[in-house]
């Protein structure tokens, strides 16, 4: 088994046995100077074990405080919670909601302390249940129908198109949170920037088509 080399470094480090050992000479009694040399390090790195104490006082180093502290962002998720819009908000719409002061990258890393993170929402499922059961107790009931009864009947069908939806979206939301009514996507959703269609079909017939004038044009 081949050996890692050692990476090169200009600074030295003792491992914990050597400041153990300068320890049990100055308990036997032996000046810091004649600990410090039958324990081979340098007087100065000797001075500063002394000084500091322990490696591992136990006390908590404060650090940089936060640009987003953590009552900020209890606020921002509890502002969210229960709004799929809210939740598709991009980083910095939201940072201008909050005034924040902040890089997208760093409200990013904020919400991913906390555990949230963007995920692709589920969508709506296009049938329910209760409506795949309606449909096949429909086609169990009428399948020995003739020909003549079905060209008696007209059939209808509709959709919704999102005319500015250009991508799928991303919603910010903690492991756990997939299946929160805020945290699914509905597909059909008619408003401004929607266009709805429907159509009527049915045995050597069809509705005629009706075109959109005006700027909703180019997005048929």
């Amino acid at each position: 088994m081949a050996c890692t080399p050692k990476r090169k470094t200009s600074r030295r480090e003792y491992e914990t046995p050597r400041r153990s050992r300068f320890r049990a000479y100055l308990e036997e009694g032996y000046s810091t100077s004649r600990a410090a040399h039958l324990a081979k390090v340098p007087r100065s790195t000797a001075r500063g074990w002394i000084s500091t104490g322990d490696r591992r006082p136990g006390k908590e180093r404060p650090g940089r405080p936060l640009i987003i502290s953590d009552e900020k962002m209890k606020e921002i998720t509890e502002w969210m919670t229960g709004h799929f819009d809210r939740r598709a908000m991009p980083l910095h719409q939201i940072a201008e909601v909050f005034d924040i002061k902040a890089t997208d990258r760093t409200l990013l890393n904020a919400f991913a302390r906390h555990g949230y993170h963007y995920h692709i929402p589920d969508c709506k499922p296009f049938l329910l249940d209760e409506q795949r059961l309606k449909r096949w107790s429909f086609l169990i009931a009428n399948w020995d129908r003739t020909k003549e009864y079905w060209q008696r009947g007209l059939y209808y069908d509709e959709t919704t198109v999102q005319s500015t939806l250009r991508r799928r979206l991303k919603i910010l939301r903690k492991r756990g949170e997939r299946r929160r009514l805020d945290c699914i996507q509905f597909k059909f959703q008619s408003g401004r920037t929607s266009i709805h269609c429907a159509a009527v079909i049915g045995y050597n017939f069809k509705i005629r088509r009706t075109d959109l004038a005006g700027p909703l044009r180019r997005y048929l």
